[in-house]
């Protein structure tokens, strides 16, 4: 049923049961008070120190909330294992009993079908699981030694850029017909980590080579690429100058 305003003030801004008199909505959002707005610090008002305790008394609320919440879910997990545990017995018990009652009957070859097929069914589980634990051994053995060569490289300008490294040449990684690890090309691990490193391409992933004054300076593409402008450069030869702090400054 709608409130009955009041005649004389049918906009409701004198009503004292009226929490917000400036809008004239209740059920709406205070029109006066922009979306951007941040919220208001509950804790805003109150001294350092009393501010201190309340976030820790809260902060240890939470955590035994969630201690809880675990208890209750590691709780929740055993019974449904137990249960299931239960089932799976449950239902060995139920075959074997079949099994007896076919055999008692004279049934043998009923029984040893059966037999057959829970055999089968065993193998099949096993093989798969075999093959996923292969599967995992072989990526694993494959990353390992791939992270074994990058090691023994130039050093990286950060773990980002080792990261990036090691996904771009793992994900270009087949196993040839020895079971080898290889590059899709045909050519080894290493001979193609060998080739990454010395890519120009990838200079901005390690860090600059120290000049010792020697004379092994690489020199620039085509004699003039210090003149040259980044619309000419490729997308790797701006990202690299970006890395090393060498884009041209606007005017």
């Amino acid at each position: 049923m709608p409130a009955i305003k009041d005649p004389k003030d049918p906009s409701g801004a004198n009503d004292p049961a009226d929490p917000d008199p400036n809008n004239p909505d209740p059920n709406s959002p205070d029109p006066n008070k922009k979306k951007d707005d941040p919220p208001v610090d509950p804790l805003a008002k109150l001294e350092a120190a009393d501010k201190d305790l309340v976030t820790k008394l809260i902060e240890q609320k939470v955590k035994e909330s969630i201690a809880d919440i675990k208890t209750k879910l590691d709780g929740a997990y055993s019974a449904r294992d137990d249960a299931l545990k239960k089932i799976e017995e449950a239902d060995r018990k139920k075959r074997t009993e079949e099994l007896a009652a076919l055999e008692a009957a004279g049934k043998h070859k009923e029984a040893f079908d059966i037999k057959i097929a829970e055999a089968n069914t065993k193998y099949a589980t096993l093989e798969m699981r075999n093959k996923e634990l292969e599967k995992q051994v072989l990526e694993l053995t494959r990353d390992a030694s791939l992270k074994d060569h990058l090691r023994d490289t130039r050093k990286f300008r950060s773990t980002k850029a080792s990261d990036m490294a090691f996904q771009e040449i793992r994900g270009q990684l087949v196993r040839n017909d020895k079971g080898e690890w290889v590059h899709r090309s045909g050519v080894s691990v290493e001979d193609f980590v060998g080739a990454f490193i010395k890519d120009e391409a990838n200079d901005f992933l390690f860090e600059p080579e120290i000049n010792t004054g020697l004379g092994g300076n690489k020199p620039g593409a085509g004699g003039d690429a210090a003149n040259k402008s980044l619309f000419e450069r490729s997308q790797a030869e701006v990202m690299r100058m970006a890395a090393e702090g060498r884009l041209p400054k606007r005017k």
